[in-house]
């Protein structure tokens, strides 16, 4: 037992290394977290009610400087499903901004939090639409079916202590970018996940793949993502499943080996 307790320490100390090395590399990452959870990329379903997942905007610099600032961005989140999926449906119901990117002044469009759509028709509900059209910049349905952020007038909001939806981080901050509602329905016995998607922006003339963002790292305005090195940056999915980790199975594998040895045990004795 003692050694199976450190190789499971091991694996899992190695992975949440690589885990934090990978999101350290890039400037902007997205982490979809799952609310109320130990822990916050995997929930299992218990039929109980609506599972919130939070997603978080997490922005560092170079010169070791609390001066990165949130300008605006477009968000679509989708779904997968693993043996059929965990739930029934519908999936992802509602949003909210959080409230440090969420100035759009009055008047302002309630579309800017965008709608749900099955995306890859797997089913279950995702966020917003994979393709977008950049030019103008809202022409479409399409557009307003993704969540729209904005942090507020160049050079958007700079985070400045911790709160509730703001929290420093080596090298800069995160900030709480919105809240997203899943719907779960009848449970299954597979798994479902949610990610951030790329978003394919479409203009005239056509340019290459990117997704529209705007930040300011250390004292530079970067607007998309190929100047922060490639395609969005994801911390990685969130799981929703109807049966246990596997992690868990085996401990509770272990624990039923170890009651029924101490039974022979006691009957020996």
């Amino acid at each position: 037992m003692k050694v199976f307790r450190k190789f499971l320490g091991g694996a899992l100390a190695v992975a949440a290394s690589l885990s934090i090395a990978s999101m350290a590399n890039a400037a902007f990452v997205y982490d979809l977290r799952i609310e109320g959870s130990s822990n916050p990329k995997f929930k299992l379903l218990d039929g109980s009610g609506p599972v919130t997942l939070a997603l978080w905007g997490r922005l560092t610099g170079a010169d070791n400087e609390k001066n990165e600032a949130f300008g605006n961005g477009y968000v679509a989140l989708e779904s997968s499903v693993v043996n059929g999926g965990a739930f029934s449906g519908p999936g992802l119901v509602s949003a909210v901004h959080g409230t440090n990117v969420d100035d759009f002044g009055p008047g302002a469009p309630a579309a800017n939090v965008g709608k749900p759509t099955d995306v890859n028709g797997d089913g279950v509900n995702d966020w917003g639409v994979t393709t977008r059209s950049g030019n103008p910049a809202l022409p479409s349905t399409a557009n307003n079916n993704l969540l729209l952020w904005r942090g507020g007038a160049s050079p958007g909001y700079v985070p400045t202590q911790d709160g509730p939806e703001s929290k420093a981080i080596p090298g800069g901050y995160e900030v709480l970018i919105a809240r997203f509602t899943v719907e779960t329905g009848a449970l299954k016995q597979g798994e479902t996940s949610f990610d951030v998607a790329n978003i394919t922006q479409v203009r005239t003339p056509p340019i290459a793949v990117s997704n529209t963002i705007n930040v300011r790292q250390d004292t530079t305005t970067v607007t998309n993502w190929a100047a922060l090195g490639g395609a969005v940056q994801s911390a990685g999915p969130v799981t929703l499943s109807a049966i246990p980790e596997p992690s868990t199975i085996a401990l509770l594998g272990l624990g039923g080996l170890f009651l029924v040895g101490r039974t022979i045990r006691r009957k020996v004795a």
